[in-house]
């Protein structure tokens, strides 16, 4: 009988070995972290701004890792490095609590608009045919 099973045609395919960076620890772990620091916040206890800096950094990170697991488009480039940007101006408004709200202001609308020329620039799609791109593409 197992001599027949490479026969059977309604066999499923071996699912393809997952990359160290598709891993749930490095999809989440960031956003976890940031949470318990906005928790921490909200409940004013020690360490809370410590914990959403290490949030935001890990979340750019696993940005980084995912933007350049392919070849990407001119549009995707603008969003990545605004999305960066409003990153670091988060960053730095947590550093430093004096710093110019026009740099947090203006970073949040280039990557406003920057997301609107990323949502222009795709393609519509049939309701019908499923998308191409991976759930875990959180770049």
């Amino acid at each position: 009988m197992r001599k027949f099973l490479g026969d059977v045609l309604d066999q499923f395919d071996e699912e393809p070995e997952k990359q160290w960076f598709q891993h749930p620890i490095i999809i989440y772990g960031a956003v976890i972290i940031l949470i318990i620091g906005v928790l921490f916040r909200i409940m004013e206890w020690p360490f809370s701004h410590h914990l959403i800096l290490l949030g935001v950094v890990l979340m750019m990170v696993r940005s980084t890792i995912f933007f350049f697991t392919k070849m990407r488009k001119f549009a995707e480039w603008l969003y990545f490095l605004s999305r960066m940007n409003l990153s670091v101006a988060i960053i730095l408004t947590f550093l430093s609590p004096l710093s110019s709200h026009n740099y947090i202001s203006l970073s949040l609308a280039a990557f406003g608009f920057c997301y609107l020329i990323l949502v222009l620039s795709q393609p519509k799609q049939n309701k019908n045919q499923p998308t191409q791109e991976n759930i875990e593409d959180d770049y």
